[in-house]
């Protein structure tokens, strides 16, 4: 299943084996646009009036068997798609597999959305991006250390009124 949110509605799209007598699709992504801090136009979304628009189908019965039925480990898979999120990498250092930037860059929106929530930054809304590009040195065999971050940058949703002055600082 897919999601995609617009100014005014949520759409629900995809294909599931899931019983849709026994799951309020409407109900849950209202419910999760609430969470998340959806909860009025100001925030740009409000999941109390929104439209919610539901394209689900059953799923086809070859890829639900090809993914459920019961496997080893080395046979399991996504299905009929996946969702790709960075790429494994060895630098220098990194326990995650992931590249530093990433890690520093989803850690940044981590800790926003922790603010958010807990009342520290009332301002902030839910949307949130950040870009880290890190300097790096190459070692010998090939692996890479990081050496400095020289640019980081932060775009995220607030509420009106709030000046650039505070937000650079705050941020």
């Amino acid at each position: 299943m897919e999601t995609a949110t617009k100014t005014g509605m949520i759409v629900l799209l995809g294909e599931t084996d899931v019983d849709r007598s026994k799951v309020n699709f409407e109900q849950v992504a209202r419910r999760v646009a609430r969470e998340i801090g959806f909860d009025s136009e100001e925030a740009g979304l409000d999941a109390n009036t929104c439209s919610v628009i539901l394209n689900i189908h059953g799923q086809d019965a070859n890829i639900a068997q090809g993914v459920h039925k019961q496997k080893s480990e080395e046979e399991m898979g996504a299905g009929d798609q996946g969702l790709m999120f960075g790429y494994a990498t060895d630098e220098w250092d990194t326990e995650t597999l992931h590249p530093y930037s990433h890690v520093l860059a989803n850690s940044l929106c981590e800790e926003m959305a922790i603010q958010r929530k807990n009342g520290s930054i009332p301002w902030l809304r839910p949307d949130c991006k950040s870009q880290v590009i890190v300097e790096y040195e190459q070692l010998p065999g090939g692996q890479v250390k990081p050496i400095r971050v020289y640019n980081i940058l932060i775009s995220t949703q607030h509420k009106k009124g709030v000046s650039n002055e505070e937000i650079r600082q705050t941020i």
